[in-house]
């Protein structure tokens, strides 16, 4: 499903002060850093017995000098 490439639901177990992931979310945080490498992965879970998704953001960036 093309659609959940870019968004998440939240998982059934979150922890209530976390946010829906969104695809890119975290490199827009650091538009101004020189991105070394990204990768962006979404894996299948069944903690709390739901099956539902998670993803994780794994970014190598260096600070430009101004």
């Amino acid at each position: 499903m093309l659609e959940e490439r870019f968004w998440l639901p939240t998982a059934p177990d979150a922890d209530p002060n976390g946010h829906e992931w969104r695809s890119g979310e975290l490199l827009g945080k650091y538009h101004d850093w020189q991105i070394e490498w990204s990768i962006e992965e979404i894996f299948d879970c069944m903690s709390s017995g739901v099956p539902h998704r998670h993803c994780v953001n794994r970014v190598v960036a260096r600070k430009v000098a101004s």
